[in-house]
């Protein structure tokens, strides 16, 4: 830290052990709950953010976030129906497959200006990558055989730009605020509650979906938005 300049850095390593989960399984084999046990999952990673005055007037943010987060071990889905009646034990080989449903590595850098007094612009640049579907592990045909891995969804950017204004009001400070989230309305993948992955190769041999296609549940991020606010401290 410095009168010009600060930063932040973090360094983790997460590990859980001997999870025990249970989750509905409708496949060609079993139709019921599986137990899951002895799930184990290892995050770890870096992440550093910084704040740095260029000039005077105007400041600079950002922060990087690379994670690596992954199963740990192959484990045994054991099936019961509805009446607790053991149907019979699956293979399911996660080891080293990773974990889904948020982005492991991210970039954002951002500035702001202050044009006069009270008046600042401010811009952000947004990055994520190396985000992988969610999934129940328990699905048909997911993870049954070694070195399947989850569906990496396409990574994305995009760009928020906004003014405020701080200005007296009957003796209180008062700020009126304008965003515009997702400048160039940027169409991306948010997430996907589905493990999918599409091989062109085997197209014609894959029958997931109506009539032999391949479809994910994706859920598609936010488009252009704007909102405006009034913010008054007393």
């Amino acid at each position: 830290r410095s009168r010009v300049f600060s930063a932040y850095l973090n360094l983790y390593r997460t590990e859980w052990a001997d999870r025990a989960i249970n989750r509905s399984v409708q496949n060609a084999n079993f139709e019921g709950t599986a137990n899951i046990q002895d799930l184990g999952q290892l995050h770890q990673g870096v992440e550093i953010d910084f704040v740095a005055t260029i000039l005077d007037g105007l400041d600079l943010n950002g922060m990087v976030s690379i994670g690596n987060w992954t199963y740990t071990s192959d484990i045994e889905a054991r099936v019961f129906d509805d009446e607790q009646n053991f149907l019979g034990s699956e293979t399911l080989f996660l080891d080293d497959v990773k974990v889904g449903d948020a982005a492991q590595t991210t970039f954002s850098l951002g500035a702001t200006y202050e044009i006069i007094t009270g008046l600042r612009v401010y811009a952000n640049y947004f990055f994520a990558d190396n985000l992988y579907a969610d999934y129940n592990v328990a699905d048909e045909g997911t993870f049954t055989e070694p070195g399947m891995q989850a569906w990496k969804l396409p990574s994305y950017d995009m760009v928020d730009l906004g003014v405020a204004y701080t200005f007296p009001l009957g003796g209180l400070d008062a700020t009126f605020r304008v965003n515009v989230n997702n400048v160039f309305d940027n169409v991306y993948i948010s997430e996907s509650d589905s493990n999918i992955a599409y091989d062109p190769e085997n197209d014609s041999d894959v029958e997931y979906g109506i009539g032999g296609s391949i479809y994910n549940n994706v859920y598609y991020g936010v488009g252009r938005t704007w909102n405006a606010g009034l913010k008054i401290q007393f």
